[in-house]
């Protein structure tokens, strides 16, 4: 009767996983990054909160459209965005509605802010690093 049960739990998660992933990849391939949203003067923001055994930090990303560029903002330093560091901030929207459920005890949390809604994800792989990857790709040291 155990081991029934079990089956059927590992069933049931191995079926919402799938579902999330084909979910997920079909509002990838509708889905428009905030980057592609932005019109003039408009910004959003990226929170990353990280919280663990160790760990409790938070920072926020702005990107920013003015007349002439893309600009990311985080604490005092300012990055113009080149078209790979665009693509980066792409792939990161597009990676963080992939995440799927795990059981680390750090817990990463990303919020995206534009105009008056926000998207949280939440990350407890300790295996993805969706935030120190795309600081280094735009060029913030982590």
């Amino acid at each position: 009767m155990k081991a029934t049960i079990t089956l059927i739990i590992i069933f049931i998660f191995g079926f919402l996983s799938v579902t999330n992933a084909q979910i997920s990849q079909e509002e990838e391939h509708n889905y428009i990054p905030l980057i592609d949203r932005l019109e003039l003067n408009e910004s959003y923001n990226i929170t990353i909160r990280s919280v663990g055994c160790f760990n409790n930090t938070a920072k926020t990303l702005t990107i920013y459209r003015n007349e002439h560029d893309l600009i990311a903002t985080l604490n005092d330093t300012t990055i113009n965005l080149n078209p790979s560091k665009k693509e980066a901030l792409r792939n990161f929207e597009i990676d963080l509605k992939k995440i799927s459920v795990a059981g680390c005890s750090t817990i990463d949390t990303y919020i995206l802010k534009y105009r008056n809604k926000s998207s949280t994800y939440r990350d407890a792989s300790c295996s993805n690093f969706y935030a120190k990857s795309l600081l280094q790709k735009l060029g913030f040291s982590n």
